[in-house]
């Protein structure tokens, strides 16, 4: 699974080399985790964020972000480690107090003050 995240990032980014210099976002969703009732398991989600890392440092880019989606609920903040940068919610966010738990999780793991 790794090797084909890698590969559809190689997909994306050959048409263009602008960013090597520009700020990127780089979204990670599998495609089996979409609606479903958990996300991916806490190790799989570490493996490939950990490979996009590596990969982004490989082929030099400097300015990106990592972000996570695929039935990310509120608890999933506190079971990643810092190698994220962000969640794409999904249906988690109808719920306005889902969405303030995990900005809550985030500021407390970054250690900001907390929002309500």
């Amino acid at each position: 699974f790794r090797s084909e995240v890698i590969y559809q990032l190689d997909k994306a980014l050959e048409e263009s080399k602008s960013y090597l210099k520009n700020p990127i976002i780089l979204a990670y969703e599998p495609t089996w985790a979409i609606g479903a009732a958990e996300a991916a398991p806490i190790e799989r989600i570490e493996q490939v964020i950990s490979a996009l890392h590596a990969h982004a440092k490989e082929i030099g880019l400097s300015k990106y972000s990592i972000i996570y989606g695929g039935s990310a609920n509120p608890e999933l903040v506190n079971q990643l480690s810092t190698s994220i940068d962000g969640l794409f919610l999904g249906r988690f966010a109808h719920d306005p107090k889902s969405v303030l738990k995990v900005l809550n999780e985030f500021i407390q793991q970054f250690q900001i003050s907390n929002v309500s």
